[in-house]
């Protein structure tokens, strides 16, 4: 059956389709359930497959993969103010708590 709490720690950097692998798993959520997932951006590594830019690719992955955020934090790897972190490519270090939007389960 459904979960109330799934972990995805360090995962969705590691594979080629970071939204598909979010719905598949999010199928094991129930609808009231949350899903707790990290993951950086500008941290190129060679197990890295897919590449996040910014705070906003990963918001944007977690709402088209049919969830919320509820609450989220993130913080640079490196003492650069947050409006250089793009143009600087500082490493983000980025975590959040995200529920499945009502209307995927048709109320």
């Amino acid at each position: 059956g459904p979960f109330d709490l799934v972990t995805m720690g360090e995962v969705l950097e590691h594979v080629e389709s970071p939204e598909e692998l979010l719905r598949v798993v999010g199928q094991a959520v129930s609808p009231e359930g949350r899903m707790f997932v990290t993951t950086c951006a500008n941290c190129p590594a060679v197990d890295h497959i897919y590449l996040f830019h910014n705070v906003g690719d990963m918001r944007n992955l977690i709402e088209s993969a049919g969830f919320e955020v509820e609450e989220e934090r993130f913080w640079a790897a490196e003492p650069v103010p947050e409006e250089d972190w793009e143009r600087e490519r500082v490493a983000i270090n980025y975590a959040a708590v995200i529920r499945p939007v009502k209307h995927r389960y048709g109320y």
